[in-house]
């Protein structure tokens, strides 16, 4: 059952020692109980959005969820943030304003603290047993097509042309070799996802033309500001499964490849577990 945003308030004010996070689904959830299982203040829980009333939200799904709660409860003097993707945020330099109680991830999106040549690594060697993959050209080759659907993505919420990138449809356009090898025909992509906004296919040179003008902008952004975490993680599992390996989500088990140590390079990250684990530390306003 979900509560309202004033009876969340209300528990709070009659628990002052209570402190919430709020984010925008399960696994997110999931990793950072698990991130700070050893040190997580006593009265601190982590909860998806979905245990708050938000109505009236049309576009933004979780995120926007968040983002309107955050600001209802702004003002008040209780412990409760929240934690969303940045998504195109870094991107579009928009400056839109977000309360004071939210904290962005440090890149893209939650996914990104697990996007590395190391981590990909261990999901290679250590979960599924393949040695003659070097796990850095695999990340480059992944990470040039998702290079591509970001510019897309980027391109479609700039123009506001509504390209169904999401749905991964696009998947069908991607090949995978077993020697470790993905490609993408771009044209063939961007046809499909043309057809699903209802786009005339005639306007297609000169989508492509604005999409090389996007690549062109992007081309100096340090990978994780720019690659769609979900996006790689899809094209990874169908990898994977061209080299042989059973699996339906390649994310589970990048996620357990992630090292705590490396923690300190995340400063928003950090700020996140300092808030679920320190008592004293001072509640935003």
């Amino acid at each position: 059952m979900r509560r309202s945003p004033q009876s969340v308030v209300a528990a709070h004010r009659m628990d002052k020692r209570r402190r919430e996070l709020y984010v925008e689904g399960v696994k997110d959830k999931l990793f950072l109980e698990w991130l700070v299982s050893s040190g997580k203040y006593e009265h601190s829980s982590i909860r998806t959005i979905d245990f708050v009333d938000i109505p009236d939200v049309d576009r933004g799904g979780n995120r926007e969820r968040i983002i309107r709660f955050m600001t209802i409860v702004e003002n008040e003097n209780v412990a409760i943030r929240g934690m969303i993707d940045a998504d195109s945020e870094y991107l579009l330099q928009s400056k839109r304003y977000y309360p004071s109680k939210i904290h962005l991830t440090d890149w893209r999106s939650l996914e990104s603290y697990v996007l590395s040549e190391d981590c990909l690594d261990r999901t290679l060697r250590l979960g599924c047993a393949i040695e003659n993959v070097r796990a850095d050209s695999l990340f480059h080759s992944i990470a040039g097509v998702v290079r591509e659907l970001s510019a897309i993505r980027f391109l479609s919420e700039s123009e506001n042309l509504g390209l169904p990138v999401g749905q991964y449809k696009w998947l069908r356009h991607i090949t995978c070799d077993p020697r470790g090898v993905v490609s993408a025909d771009v044209d063939g992509i961007l046809r499909i996802l043309m057809q699903g906004a209802r786009i005339s296919l005639r306007q297609l040179p000169d989508i492509k033309e604005e999409l090389t003008s996007v690549k062109e902008s992007l081309a100096p952004l340090d990978d994780l500001y720019v690659l769609h975490g979900r996006d790689f993680m899809q094209i990874l599992t169908r990898q994977l499964r061209a080299m042989g390996v059973k699996i339906d989500d390649a994310g589970r088990m990048m996620w357990t490849a992630f090292q705590t140590d490396r923690l300190e390079i995340f400063p928003n990250l950090r700020a996140v577990v300092r808030y679920l684990c320190d008592p004293i530390t001072e509640v935003a306003k």
